[in-house]
């Protein structure tokens, strides 16, 4: 995380350089520290607004037609990047809205991207996410019913030599249990 701040930081210092109507200082100026403290200000605001606002605004807008769903997050990146600028202290951070919308869009495409190559060596992010995935089905799980049923479970390619061997040496507990050969 530490690293998509700063990657995110470094965005904003070059956008600001390169872009007119993006600025990091004072309209008097400000020392190279300062501009740095207000770039990482803003990126780390950007960063938490995103996390907090994006996920409701997503489950608000499921109903939204896709087209209309993408150019809005456009125009609410570039929000959230406003605002993230109005609450860095003494204002020193201001961008003309369509600029906004343009810097966003750059430093969201940044930090996904370092974010999914820092996870790409990162062995275990996998399985947080399959375990973040899991923990949220679980707790929507059904009620289990009283009387018994059948289920009928098909494994394409998996023949029945396999699948008892599998059985046999602790590797498919849950199918052990269902065929009576594990513990409860």
């Amino acid at each position: 995380m530490g690293a998509v701040w700063a990657v995110s930081t470094v965005t904003m210092l070059v956008l600001a350089g390169i872009l007119p109507d993006f600025r990091l200082q004072s309209a008097d100026g400000d020392s190279a520290t300062r501009i740095g403290i207000t770039a990482a200000a803003g990126a780390g605001v950007f960063g938490i607004l995103s996390a907090l606002v994006w996920p409701l605004v997503v489950r608000a807008l499921l109903l939204v037609p896709a087209l209309v769903l993408g150019l809005l997050a456009f125009a609410l990146n570039g929000s959230l990047l406003t605002l993230a600028l109005w609450l860095v202290p003494d204002g020193r951070g201001t961008a003309a809205p369509e600029t906004a919308v343009l810097v966003a869009a750059v430093m969201s495409a940044v930090a996904s991207a370092t974010g999914t190559a820092l996870a790409v060596r990162d062995d275990n992010a996998y399985r947080r996410r399959l375990y973040r995935l899991s923990d949220r089905r679980r707790r929507r799980a059904l009620p289990v019913p009283a009387t018994p049923g059948t289920v009928f479970l098909q494994l394409d390619g998996v023949g029945h030599d396999v699948l008892a061997s599998a059985v046999a040496r602790g590797l498919l507990p849950t199918v052990a249990r269902w065929l009576g050969h594990g513990t409860a």
